[in-house]
């Protein structure tokens, strides 16, 4: 299936999705199993469901995690690719901002890692 048209933005990055950054940077430094593992949700956080992923590739180190920004009730989804000095440069405040897709289609307000991400509202079969 093909997928719709997507459009670049330019999101700025929530205090909380910096703070789950964070958590997982002391994490990646610290050599904790859940970000050593390659996983699609081995990385959570104790009693949040706002956000959550894994490490997607050992060789690359790239994780991938679904964030929530109006929190875990909230059906927006960002999807994330980051590299572990990604990860490091939004904890510590270097990265404040963050490339993304939407949709070119129903302009939602779903964010994509990748330009040929999947819409939930338009790239249904």
């Amino acid at each position: 299936m093909q997928s719709n048209p997507k459009v670049a933005v330019r999101e700025t990055l929530p205090k909380k999705l910096v703070d789950r950054m964070k958590v997982v940077a002391k994490r990646i430094k610290a050599g904790d199993d859940a970000t050593t593992v390659e996983s699609d949700d081995l990385i959570q956080f104790e009693g949040l469901w706002d956000c959550y992923g894994g490490l997607t590739s050992i060789d690359t180190g790239r994780f991938f995690f679904c964030f929530y920004p109006g929190g875990e009730d909230d059906e927006t989804e960002w999807m994330l690719d980051l590299s572990q000095s990604e990860i490091a440069a939004i904890a510590d405040g270097t990265i404040t901002s963050i490339s993304l897709w939407r949709c070119a289609k129903c302009d939602g307000p779903e964010r994509l890692a990748a330009v040929d991400g999947y819409c939930k509202e338009c790239d249904r079969p």
